[in-house]
């Protein structure tokens, strides 16, 4: 996985908010139907433990940056998660050591994803979850392509992804038996988003500018407007749910 930079390490937390409480809730939700283990493959500052401690009865968790190992561990001991520093590319568990492996929001730092997959389907019995920002449209994402990589240091092209190509890229593995799909849409105080990045204050105009500056058919489906005083932009997040096995009754 790409290593977070210590600037966005450092104020993971002002981005906390792009994962309410509703999000983490509906969630575990889901994904509670196809098990009671779990591993969180790309962790961040492990703002998600409580919600999965909520749940499962077994946590575990990866991420490779140093920079969030004190916010990890306190939230690890809290909530009795087996964290660790590792890889998406080499997860330190067993085979089949979980019911579920789940990569919400960190699919694009892997360095390797179809590894990454594989690992994730190495150490899972049942199901593996992908959760990702993806382009609401066609029209968006030559969009969200310049805006991504132009806003997170390290991020490729290519990771900016929509439904049917994380859809393909997850159908690789032979065993599945089925994907289920849901989304959740968000909207993004566009302000807060940008000021806690690592950008320059020249970079952070230009990307503003930039955003005020999309064709009317983008801003449509992108549903760019003002909301409590501050632009607003829809965030969709794709949950891509691979299963091995059906899930349990409700």
């Amino acid at each position: 996985m790409n290593l977070i930079s210590k600037g966005r390490a450092d104020n993971f937390n002002r981005y906390e908010w792009l994962c309410d409480s509703n999000f983490g809730e509906w969630i575990v939700k889901i994904l509670s139907a196809y098990g009671k283990t779990i591993i969180d493959v790309g962790c961040g500052n492990g703002y998600m433990f409580d919600f999965y401690a909520s749940a499962f009865d077994r946590v575990a968790a990866i991420d490779p940056s140093r920079t969030f190992e004190d916010q990890v561990c306190d939230r690890a001991k809290k909530n009795k998660v087996d964290f660790r520093v590792a890889y998406a590319e080499e997860i330190p568990f067993e085979s089949k050591s979980f019911d579920i492996a789940i990569s919400k929001s960190s699919f694009h730092h892997f360095n390797n994803v179809s590894l990454g997959i594989d690992e994730m389907a190495r150490v899972a019995s049942k199901a593996i979850a992908i959760i990702e920002v993806v382009a609401p449209t066609s029209n968006t994402i030559p969009f969200l392509e310049k805006l991504l990589t132009e806003k997170e240091s390290g991020r490729k092209q290519e990771s900016v992804y929509t439904t049917e190509t994380i859809d393909k890229l997850l159908m690789k593995n032979n065993s599945v038996l089925k994907i289920y799909r849901h989304y959740y849409d968000q909207y993004i105080d566009l302000d807060t988003w940008i000021k806690y990045s690592d950008l320059s204050s020249e970079k952070k105009i230009a990307i503003k500018g930039y955003i005020n500056q999309m064709d009317s058919t983008v801003k449509n489906d992108m549903q760019y407007h003002m909301r409590n005083g501050h632009f607003s932009m829809l965030r969709r997040m794709y949950m891509a749910c691979l299963l091995y096995t059906s899930p349990s009754p409700r």
